[in-house]
């Protein structure tokens, strides 16, 4: 089961040693960024990305047209590998700006480029080590990368910090992942029911809850954890197919059970 990583940073990022001259005789650079941003509230992404690419005709150097053409090329259109490449020009006029960096290293992760993902966060902690969104990023790729012990130590990391309720939640579901991968299936279970208590909603520590009692062959509290999953995303197809999988393989050594049984 793979992982969701840390949330965007949206920040308004400075071009040192750029000066607000006029793009053209009419209008300043400002009033271009004015008119994308509402090209981008109508609806018009292309014309708001046409603006930026006029912008940097003139201002190749200026750090946010990059950056923002980075955001509306993955977030809006989709186009991960130009949006890769956006922030790779930013990062060439700032290549410590730990915000960009950040973005670049979880848009790597959505790309399950898992290697070069590792290394951007890494990179964001040596410039920023208590960068905590990093932090919970990087975990989930150790997790994806099969980097238990890895993904573990970054979870500790990341727990020292002042956490939202959110955040806690997030972290706790990476740590029971990594402990019921790690074998501490009940640990994880306690785990999950703390993150649970926190986000009750979240499907995906329902599912990992599921496995975690499936491993302890406690098969009628999975099949529970992964209704509740199924409950909370219709979509969550790895949880229907765990279900399917524990109830043939029940039904095959002569145990049936039935999804209205009491405790389901």
């Amino acid at each position: 089961m793979s992982l969701p990583e840390a949330s965007w940073t949206w920040v308004e990022v400075e071009s040192e040693g750029t000066a607000m001259e006029d793009v053209s005789s009419f209008k300043t650079v400002e009033d271009w960024e004015s008119d994308a941003t509402i090209a981008l509230t109508r609806g018009d992404v292309f014309g708001a990305l046409r603006i930026y690419e006029e912008i940097l005709k003139v201002y190749p150097q200026y750090l946010k047209a990059w950056y923002n053409r980075a955001v509306i090329l993955e977030q809006y259109v989709n186009d991960k590998p130009q949006s890769l490449w956006c922030y790779e020009q930013a990062l060439k006029i700032d290549p410590n700006n730990v915000d960009i960096l950040h973005n670049k290293a979880k848009l790597l992760a959505e790309m399950q480029m898992y290697e070069e993902a590792e290394k951007a966060y890494i990179r964001v902690l040596q410039v920023k080590p208590n960068y905590l969104k990093s932090l919970m990023g990087l975990s989930a790729v150790y997790v994806n990368e099969g980097k238990f012990d890895e993904a573990l130590r970054a979870v500790s990391l990341a727990e020292r910090h002042k956490l939202t309720p959110q955040q806690k939640a997030d972290l706790l579901a990476v740590k029971a992942i990594v402990l019921s991968n790690m074998g501490k299936s009940k640990q994880a279970i306690k785990v999950c029911k703390k993150a649970l208590a926190l986000d009750p909603k979240d499907d995906s520590v329902w599912e990992t809850m599921g496995v975690a009692y499936f491993n302890i062959n406690k098969f009628k509290e999975a099949v529970r954890c992964l209704n509740r999953a199924i409950e909370m995303n219709p979509q969550n197809m790895s949880a229907r197919q765990m279900k399917t999988d524990i109830m043939d393989n029940l039904a095959d050594v002569g145990i049936m059970v039935y999804d209205d049984e009491p405790g389901f």
